[in-house]
């Protein structure tokens, strides 16, 4: 169907005569190419989710009709009132209700449409579900600008576009800084807090101090905590920097009038910085607890020793762990155990690596019997040392 009259006949010529008429270094056809491409690149009406220029610069299609076997074209003369006009009419699709009509137009328009403001809206969702993740789970920046990851992303959700790894730094700054401004004044409604504090190094050695805070809410008398930092900490750990690097906690959480005591553990640094606070220290019941079993472990003397040679005749061998694997298969474990190191500055370590010691027994015991029949050398060597180094049935239970 065309509406093409003798008024829009004479509307062309006036166009054809002005692009003439403008055309000073370029073509007429160019020229008229660049002012249509303006007009739909810079205007972002809804009309040019359904309508298309044609190649002779003058007349623009409806895309709809077009799908339905019918030609309607109008001219484009600057303006897209007849479009606007036709879009309403024909198929009920005006600026608020951009899907119109589904029965009459073409259903994927209106699923392409919908699905394109659903993606638009779902779009900063997303993005923090994402960001949740990847600090959740200490994923790095980079995996943003990775072409493996977008891929994958690319089929799971083609409508999401993967944020930049600056963008994202922007997104934790901004959340950071919403949150300190939150819990400040939140903490602001206490009437006291306590602080609990700890240092540790990185496995890059990089010095590291958190601080918690502890509070009791006056609407439920609920206790509540929360997290003021984990953050690095300059120079040396002495009393004076703690005590400094604390003090620039409270003071960003507004809590210098309100800390009433700080739970440590028994570091004389970390003591030290308390008492530089002049704040009531609380001693942590867990390190003195853990200290004091430390120095109970220390009385057991030789036998302590036996056990830790035990666990390292594995521990340092990967021909002998696998040994210990093979045992314990042998034996129908229900599970595949290895044996495990104590670390002095882990609490419980010591308790949880006798245990498992304990429960490899059995497989001990059957591999010393397998490596004596065993032909070869090495493997009877093992086995002489094995049972040199093995507890007794005394020291097992």
């Amino acid at each position: 169907m065309s509406r093409i009259n003798s008024k829009d006949k004479r509307r062309v010529s006036n166009v054809r005569k002005r692009a003439h008429a403008e055309n000073n270094s370029t073509t007429t056809s160019e020229q008229e190419e660049t002012q249509l491409n303006a007009k739909s690149s810079n205007n972002p009406s809804y009309v040019w989710h359904h309508f298309t220029v044609l190649e002779d610069k003058v007349y623009a299609q409806c895309q709809i009709c077009d799908r339905k076997g019918k030609s309607v074209k109008y001219v484009f003369h600057g303006t897209t009132s007849n479009m606007i006009y036709h879009l309403e009419n024909e198929h009920g699709i005006t600026k608020k209700n951009p899907t119109g009509n589904v029965e009459d137009g073409n259903i994927e328009d209106f699923f392409e449409v919908a699905h394109g403001k659903a993606a638009r809206k779902k779009q900063p969702i997303i993005e923090i579900a994402m960001l949740t993740w990847m600090i959740d789970d200490c994923q790095p920046l980079y995996l943003l600008r990775s072409q493996s990851f977008k891929s994958f992303m690319e089929v799971a959700l083609p409508e999401f576009k993967v944020p930049s790894d600056d963008k994202v730094r922007r997104m934790i700054i901004n959340a950071y800084t919403q949150s300190t401004r939150q819990l400040t004044e939140l903490l602001q409604d206490t009437y006291s807090v306590s602080i609990t504090t700890d240092l540790w190094s990185s496995r890059n050695d990089e010095p590291y101090i958190g601080v918690t805070a502890g509070w009791i809410d006056s609407k439920d008398w609920s206790l509540k905590e929360a997290l003021l930092a984990c953050e690095k900490i300059n120079g040396k750990h002495t009393g004076e920097n703690i005590k400094n690097a604390l003090e620039k906690v409270i003071e960003r959480f507004q809590l210098k009038r309100k800390l009433i005591a700080a739970t440590t553990d028994n570091g004389k640094n970390v003591v030290k910085a308390i008492r530089l606070m002049k704040t009531s220290h609380v001693p942590c019941a867990a390190h003195t607890l853990h200290l004091s079993v430390t120095k109970g472990l220390n009385a057991t003397g030789a036998f302590k020793k036996r056990v830790t040679n035990l666990i390292l005749f594995f521990n340092g061998s990967p021909k002998n762990t696998e040994n210990l694997r093979d045992a314990q298969c042998k034996l129908n474990y229900q599970k595949v155990y290895e044996v495990l190191l104590d670390v002095r500055t882990r609490w419980n370590s010591t308790y949880i690596a006798w245990k498992r010691l304990l429960e490899l027994k059995n497989a001990i015991l059957y591999l010393v019997t397998i490596l004596k029949i065993s032909s070869e050398k090495d493997d009877k060597d093992d086995a002489d040392y094995l049972e040199q180094i093995n507890l007794t049935e005394l020291e097992w239970r």
